[in-house]
């Protein structure tokens, strides 16, 4: 089938940018300081982030880890550890500003695929699971299988919290098999661009042959 060239082309650039931009994103708001290229990190070297006694801006999954490197297989994600990073957010110092929206207020988290996966498949006994939490909302009313995040595959609201799933999500610097998950207050992250560089900036150039000379060979 006949395809044009110059758009396909013109795709692919965009995706490539699409997806360096979000790797960009996660690297820095991650704190990923095993990062050191910054191609991949936006031309600034990510800050790890503060675990000063406290003020931590780490919350580990066995709960009272002080290292991501001694983290196992068997310390997955699970629901309270939203709760617990929406108390430490309330709490900080400097606190962490909640994006207000039509008159609510909300944080955003990401989590990668396995996080997601950890989450939806959670059937421990005794504690409130994502599946309890979004069982109850059918139960309470919520009709049709579009606005259920059961079957429809989104991931949902939960404690105030705007839940987003993320494939970029880099591995901690210490333990490959652990991924950070983040959850980001108003103004969690901003971009900079140097003038004449702006992202609207960005397009497409066909360099000719003659590398735009216009010449005639002789």
């Amino acid at each position: 089938m006949p395809f044009e060239v110059r758009e396909e082309a013109r795709l692919g650039l965009q995706d490539w940018w699409a997806d360096r931009i979000d790797t960009w994103v996660m690297n820095q708001l991650s704190g990923n300081t095993a990062e050191t290229n910054t191609k991949y990190s936006g031309n600034q070297a990510p800050i790890a982030p503060s675990s000063a006694a406290g003020n931590t801006r780490i919350i580990y999954a066995d709960g009272g880890s002080t290292s991501e490197a001694s983290l196992s297989a068997v310390q997955k994600f699970q629901l309270s550890f939203i709760d617990k990073a929406v108390v430490t957010a309330k709490t900080a110092t400097p606190l962490i500003r909640p994006v207000r929206v039509q008159g609510g207020e909300f944080y955003v988290a990401f989590l990668h695929p396995w996080q997601v996966f950890d989450l939806r498949t959670d059937a421990t006994a005794g504690r409130i699971t994502w599946y309890d939490a979004q069982k109850a909302r059918v139960q309470g009313g919520l009709t049709g299988e579009a606005e259920s995040p059961i079957f429809s595959g989104a991931l949902g609201l939960y404690n105030g919290v705007v839940l987003h799933e993320s494939t970029r999500l880099p591995a901690a610097p210490t333990n490959a098999n652990v991924r950070r998950a983040l959850l980001c207050g108003a103004q969690g992250g901003a971009f900079a661009f140097g003038q004449g560089n702006q992202p609207a900036k960005m397009d497409w150039f066909e360099e000719l042959f003659d590398s735009g000379d216009g010449s005639a060979a002789a």
